[in-house]
């Protein structure tokens, strides 16, 4: 069983207490490896799958997302997370699947190794640029993904 989450800072044009009208809208994407298919292209389609999304608290988000995978979870031998690296997707995670396997998603782990090699090479961007492609095209060859990585600067 999958299941990607993410938020989205959305204007509700309402001001709460602290003025402010952005609230983070949680979305959740619940599906099971048997309900992918492969497309004649070689793509894939997920034939079976939930949404889930709640403007507020991850308390109540977290009843939305178990109670769509509640169906599967259990009976499936692997649940996979995958999010972006925010706190409360690897808190409510922790919380609800503690057996789960926890994923960076791929485009905030380059990002994320972006910023990190500023910080060891911060005058060097061709020592930079080389250490990133090392260590995502390592990546890519492991997860299988394609080798074509672009340069974030």
């Amino acid at each position: 069983m999958y299941i990607i989450t993410d938020g989205s800072q959305v204007n509700t044009r309402v001001e709460d207490e602290k003025g402010t009208t952005w609230k983070e809208m949680k979305l959740g994407l619940i599906f099971c490896d048997k309900d992918v298919i492969k497309r004649t292209d070689g793509s894939h389609i997920i034939m079976k799958k939930e949404y889930v999304s709640y403007l507020g608290s991850v308390e109540e988000f977290k009843k939305f997302v178990f109670a769509a995978a509640r169906a599967g979870y259990g009976k499936v031998s692997e649940v996979v997370v995958l999010g972006d690296g925010t706190p409360w997707i690897w808190n409510m995670c922790e919380a609800l699947f503690p057996d789960a396997v926890q994923i960076l998603d791929f485009y905030h782990m380059s990002e994320n190794t972006h910023k990190y090699a500023k910080s060891i090479y911060p005058e060097d961007e061709i020592a930079r640029k080389t250490w990133v492609n090392k260590v995502l095209d390592g990546l890519n060859n492991k997860t299988g993904r394609r080798k074509e990585i672009r340069n974030r600067t």
